[in-house]
């Protein structure tokens, strides 16, 4: 997960979007991985950067937006949810349940609670690497 996560924050720090990332990914001959998921992770420790705070990530690209307005959209109340539990009220995670409630409402499907839980587990990793609150275990 980290080293996943590290290389998505140097991604959005050299200015790539998500439509570059689809493009070398599509170029890669990458058989064994799932472009689809690995680009939707990317997308949301982007949205994390984004929306987080505590600007300590710095973008170094002019133009261009990292993520698709239709990509923000569906994970921008996702990411919102656990950016207040981190940093207002100091929370070191977020009720799946409730996640998984903002998830069905905005994409009208029911994902599985492992599922969510692994993009909260996401959110909260780049959020530990960009802005740590809690010691490390």
């Amino acid at each position: 997960m980290k080293e996943f996560t590290s290389l998505a924050i140097l991604l959005y720090e050299c200015g790539y979007t998500e439509d570059t990332v689809r493009q070398e990914m599509a170029s890669a001959s990458l058989q064994d991985l799932n472009h689809d998921e690995c680009l939707l992770y990317t997308c949301v420790v982007w949205i994390t950067l984004m929306l987080a705070p505590s600007k300590t990530v710095v973008r170094w690209a002019t133009k261009g937006v990292p993520v698709t307005d239709a990509t923000l959209e569906l994970w921008r109340g996702f990411v919102s949810l656990i950016l207040s539990a981190y940093f207002e009220k100091r929370m070191a995670w977020y009720p799946v349940d409730r996640l998984q409630l903002e998830v069905s409402a905005v994409t009208g499907r029911l994902e599985n609670p492992s599922t969510i839980a692994e993009f909260a587990r996401l959110v909260y990793s780049t959020l530990h690497m960009v802005a740590p609150q809690f010691p490390e275990t």
